[in-house]
């Protein structure tokens, strides 16, 4: 995970856990500057952020990895394993969805990348604008189209059904109504059924925590605090 400096020790401490109960492993990565500057554009923390990950994957990892933000839902229980099926089916360095703007072609961030990638954004300047579209001669030639992403910007509970089957994870659901929809539905009513199958298969499945760990105490102790 990565956040900015912004972002309250407390906050990250608490997503950290979350991530704990989910994940076998989670680090976490700060992205930082000495001064900020006085006027900064919508998209600084973004490239900030992006560039301190990339450097840390391509220093600590030998793996291509996958950059998701919290408007991302994953849609199918095995959305891991079909995103980097995917990515191994195809000879391309990068992977994920391309975009138009203006006379510009570039990858949307949500995407798989190489363990170089740092290496491609790098030397982006915070005055060339977003990272994707400032390095964008750079990694369309390496990159390849997929539909394991779908870009769907949610409006009401309508969208819901727009959902591929195809898809591993939606990009778009800024307000929370696909997520909290998915919280809602229990497989085994019929009502349910309907839903599920448009999400392409059975629901992820919840972590189980185990409160002998020290993890597991602290994500218990979370879920008390804040039910």
């Amino acid at each position: 995970m990565v956040c900015d400096q912004q972002v309250h020790e407390e906050l990250r401490q608490k997503v950290r856990i979350a991530a704990e109960v989910a994940f076998s492993g989670v680090e976490m990565v700060v992205a930082s500057v000495d001064v900020i500057p006085k006027q900064i554009p919508s998209h600084y923390w973004m490239n900030l952020m992006f560039i301190k990950a990339a450097d840390h994957m391509q220093r600590c990892y030998r793996w291509p990895w996958l950059w998701l933000e919290p408007e991302c839902v994953p849609v199918k229980d095995n959305w891991m394993e079909s995103i980097m099926a995917a990515y191994d089916s195809q000879p391309k360095r990068y992977m994920g969805t391309h975009m138009q703007l203006g006379d510009t072609r570039f990858l949307n961030r949500i995407a798989v990348y190489p363990p170089s990638a740092y290496f491609d954004v790098r030397e982006v300047k915070q005055t060339e604008g977003p990272f994707e579209i400032a390095a964008s001669q750079r990694i369309i030639p390496k990159s390849s189209r997929t539909k394991v992403f779908q870009h769907l910007k949610f409006q009401d509970e309508t969208d819901i059904e727009k959902v591929r089957e195809d898809a591993s994870v939606v990009v778009g659901d800024a307000v929370g109504i696909l997520i909290e929809s998915m919280r809602e539905l229990k497989p085994v009513k019929r009502e349910s059924i309907h839903i599920t199958q448009q999400l392409g298969g059975q629901l992820p499945k919840p972590q189980k925590i185990d409160g002998r760990t020290k993890s597991g105490k602290a994500a218990l102790a979370a879920m008390k605090e804040h039910p």
